[in-house]
């Protein structure tokens, strides 16, 4: 793993192809175990659909059998803070997003949630028979309840791939996990990246 390298102490776990319930497990045990220390979580989203536009991520069913959602509102609830994110996947920025509305909505007291604003969010289930990224539907937004850094948003750091209506390069001379190497080995992907321009 890329980051035992930096910081050979700190404890790292990996989940290839989790469900939501290990998830779950994961984030309440990391931050048990991290105390007050910032937690880190990277989500690599190669090869599955992108991230939804109400700020969910795709985590297999307990069957393996299908991906299903996982709010993001879940998963900061569960890390905590303060709290690292790292998303390296296409469309990585409606996460920035759905926390950066999640968080203001906090800040202000819920004003925005307890209007019953809606907005355009994508309902679980309604990607394309082809494969394609889900269809865009007209949902309430819900009750945000106080967070845990609702009154800090600093203790939340996110790095995104991309943007929110971008998509990650896809090209056999790079790595696959462009994003992820550039974080984790900067100088050999700047000197690969020198030594074929």
């Amino acid at each position: 793993m890329q980051y035992e390298r930096w910081q050979s102490r700190a404890r790292y776990r990996v989940l290839n192809d989790p469900t939501h319930e290990e998830v779950r497990k994961l984030c309440l045990s990391m931050r048990r175990s991290a105390k007050d220390e910032r937690v880190l979580l990277h989500y690599a989203g190669h090869g599955v659909p992108r991230p939804t536009a109400n700020g969910e991520i795709w985590v297999f069913n307990k069957n393996y059998t299908q991906y299903i959602p996982l709010a993001i509102y879940d998963l900061y609830q569960w890390l905590g803070t303060p709290s690292v994110l790292v998303v390296d996947s296409s469309a990585a920025g409606l996460i920035v997003d759905a926390i950066t509305v999640m968080l203001r909505a906090q800040e202000n007291g819920h004003a925005m949630a307890n209007a019953g604003i809606a907005e355009e969010a994508v309902a679980p289930g309604t990607e394309g028979s082809d494969g394609s990224a889900p269809q865009p539907a007209q949902v309430p937004l819900q009750r945000v309840p106080p967070g845990p850094a609702a009154a800090d948003q600093s203790a939340v750091i996110i790095m995104a791939a991309c943007g929110s209506t971008e998509t990650l390069p896809t090209s056999p001379d790079l790595p696959a996990d462009l994003f992820t190497s550039c974080l984790t080995t900067p100088i050999h992907m700047a000197l690969r990246f020198s030594c074929t321009s």
